[in-house]
């Protein structure tokens, strides 16, 4: 029925686990970003900096401060890891 198309549709969207991690652990700030992009982070982890079409442009660990206003204004993918999992987000540099 109607509930159970639903629900599937819900689990795949939304999966708990990454949702809790992304909330819970990991945010960024802001976006869009001009210059410094702010990483709060609790546990240790690496950050990349993708372009859309998938060249990492910047890669480092632990760095809560990056700062990008070297790079072209456009949209872009940062993808942040630690031992318990990782969130990929598109960024929007100004």
């Amino acid at each position: 029925g109607e509930n159970s198309i639903t629900k599937e549709a819900y689990i795949e969207v939304y999966p708990t686990a990454s949702d809790e991690f992304k909330s819970g652990n990991i945010t960024f700030y802001p976006n869009p970003v001009k210059n410094n992009l702010y990483i709060s982070c609790q546990d240790d982890f690496s950050v990349k900096f993708f372009t859309l079409d998938g060249k990492i442009i910047l890669e480092d660990e632990n760095r809560k401060t990056i700062n990008i206003s070297g790079f072209e204004p456009g949209m872009y993918f940062i993808e942040i890891e630690t031992e318990n999992g990782k969130i990929k987000e598109k960024v929007i540099k100004n």
